[in-house]
C-alpha cells in the first residue's frame, strides 16, 4: 500500500507548520502511520547551509538559491520521500515545490518558466494545503514568536510572497468542488483532492479543522 504525500504551503507566519503538528497528532490518534518532514531538511547537510549563507542574508543570488533549495529536496525525495511512501507512510512536508515557485521565481525575480521546469522533475503531491493569510496577520505571528528574522521575512517581501501564492493558486486551481466545514464556518476548495486553500486566520483549532477535513477526504476516511 502507497501512502500519500501532503505538502503545507504559505508565507512565514502563515500557521503552516503549527498545523502540520496538529495534523500529526490527529494522524497519531487514529493510529494512521506517518512522518512529518520539512525542506530545507536537516538530514541531508544541505539545510545547515541554506541557514547560514542564504537564509541569513550573507549570499544573494536567486540562482545559486534555486539550485541550492532544489538540490535539497532532490536528496530528501529520494531518501526519505519515496522510500516511506512505498512503505504506506503518509507524509506531511512543510514546504515544497510551491516555496520555490514562490520565493525564487516571484520574489527573486528568476524566469517562471525557468523556475517551474527545474522543479518539473519532482513528485506531485497528492494533496496541497495552501495556507492563506494577509501579511499583517504573519507579521503579527512572527514578532510574537520572536525568533531573529531571516531573509524574506519583511513585511514588504511577505507582502510580495502572499501575492506570488494567490497567483500560484489562481493559475494552479482550474476546476473546484467545494466542501463545507461547518466547525470553522467556511469552505474548503479542492482541486481533483490535490489542492486545497485553507483560511489560515483563524484559530489554530479551526484552522486544523480545514486541513483535517481534506486530509480525511484524501485519505478516504
Amino acid at each position: 500500500m502507497t501512502g500519500k504525500f501532503i505538502v503545507f504551503e504559505g508565507i512565514d507566519g502563515s500557521g503552516k507548520s503549527t498545523c502540520l503538528e496538529e495534523v500529526a497528532k490527529y494522524l497519531t490518534e487514529k493510529n494512521i502511520p506517518h512522518i512529518k518532514t520539512e525542506e530545507p531538511n536537516e538530514k541531508f547537510g544541505i539545510r545547515s547551509l541554506i541557514k547560514k549563507e542564504i537564509l541569513s542574508g550573507n549570499i544573494d543570488d536567486p540562482v545559486i538559491d534555486l539550485f541550492a533549495f532544489s538540490l535539497d529536496r532532490r536528496l530528501h525525495s529520494k531518501n526519505e520521500i519515496t522510500p516511506f511512501l512505498e512503505k504506506g507512510y503518509n507524509i506531511l512536508c512543510d514546504r515544497y515545490v510551491w516555496s520555490t515557485r514562490a520565493y525564487q521565481g516571484y520574489l527573486q525575480g528568476l524566469p517562471r518558466d525557468y523556475v517551474e521546469q527545474v522543479q518539473s522533475i519532482f513528485l506531485v503531491p497528492d494533496l496541497t494545503l495552501f495556507f492563506c493569510v494577509y501579511e499583517d496577520v504573519a507579521i503579527a505571528r512572527l514578532r510574537k514568536r520572536g525568533t531573529p528574522k531571516e531573509k524574506f521575512e519583511e513585511i514588504e517581501d511577505l507582502r510580495k510572497l502572499s501575492l506570488a501564492y494567490l497567483d500560484i493558486w489562481a493559475r494552479t486551481k482550474g476546476h473546484t468542488r467545494f466542501i463545507d466545514v461547518p466547525e470553522a464556518g467556511t469552505e474548503i476548495e479542492i482541486k481533483g483532492d490535490k489542492l486545497c486553500r485553507i483560511d489560515a486566520s483563524k484559530s489554530k483549532k479551526a484552522v486544523a479543522q480545514q486541513a483535517i477535513k481534506a486530509i480525511n477526504e484524501v485519505l478516504g476516511l
